[in-house]
């Protein structure tokens, strides 16, 4: 029998939901996926690991340090550290997959054999050109020694796998890195959404408009709303339903919180209009959902 392929999958976090689908996608695939995320509790001297990083972005942002407190050399340093610390744990692995994150890697000489990959939507130099759109984009603040280190790392993966060919784009041309080591693959839907398998029936009668978005401003939600005072203004009976924000429910809007599952899959059933004026958006899932 033909021995699966094994993938250690590293991450902070679930990265917009897409390390749930990727998982889910890759053990469809017949894949063998280790799911872990790196820690510095199990390095040595972890609470000194902890200070340097706290005096590092301090020092190094002022007080906007805890905004980017991961985006500097000490907690590359550590987290790198902790990365190869994961590694060590499994003796079987093919392949590793760093997703979401820029600044995960291996400080010390990767394990020969093994393919070593990076799985991002983004490159800080790509949010550095971005234009001015009214309000803060806090990654533009990212020191330039940052960019070189992220420029390190991308270059030290076997291969980097991008969402959308504006980041790889960027990857060549900000970074330097090989077109050929840097692949499109786009993304998929967090949300199992079917209207016709799951038996539903959408009312086109009824006036409901729906935002879904873990960041308001950046996703336009303040335009939405005046915009769609005006609309109340000639269909009084519509509505607007925000998901992922909260707020006060009142003249017509809705808030859900952050919500997913099946109370969101409710909320686009019932929608008769999708609404999302965003300003920037390193690949728009909810597009797909």
């Amino acid at each position: 029998m033909e021995k699966k392929l094994t993938i250690l999958l590293i991450s902070t976090g679930d990265f917009s939901g897409t390390k749930t689908s990727l998982v889910r996608e890759l053990r469809r695939a017949g894949f063998v996926v280790i799911d872990q995320k790196p820690t510095l509790r199990h390095l040595r001297f972890r609470l000194l690991h902890i200070l340097f990083i706290f005096l590092n972005a301090l020092i190094t942002y002022k007080f906007r340090f805890k905004t980017f407190i991961a985006r500097t050399r000490a907690a590359y340093y550590a987290f790198s550290k902790a990365s190869a610390a994961l590694l060590k744990k499994y003796d079987d692995i093919d392949i590793v997959i760093m997703i979401g994150a820029n600044f995960l890697n291996f400080w010390k000489k990767k394990k020969p054999g093994i393919l070593y990959t990076i799985f991002t939507d983004h490159t800080n130099l790509l949010s550095k050109t971005l234009p001015n759109f009214g309000f803060a984009i806090p990654e533009k603040e990212v020191r330039p020694y940052w960019n070189k280190i992220e420029g390190e790392i991308l270059n030290q993966q076997d291969h980097v796998f991008v969402m959308g060919s504006h980041v790889k784009k960027s990857m060549v041309e900000d970074y330097g890195i090989n077109c050929n080591q840097v692949t499109v693959v786009g993304g998929g839907p967090n949300l199992d959404v079917d209207i016709e398998r799951d038996g539903m029936l959408k009312d086109y009668d009824q006036k409901r408009v729906l935002f879904v978005g873990l960041d308001g401003e950046r996703k336009g939600l303040k335009v939405l709303i005046k915009a769609f005072a005006q609309v109340r203004l000639v269909f009084p009976d519509s509505s607007l339903h925000v998901a992922g924000v909260d707020g006060v429910s009142v003249n017509g809007i809705s808030y859900y919180g952050n919500i997913g599952g099946e109370r969101l899959k409710e909320l686009f059933y019932s929608s008769q209009v999708f609404a999302l004026p965003t300003f920037r958006e390193p690949f728009g899932i909810v597009f797909l959902e």
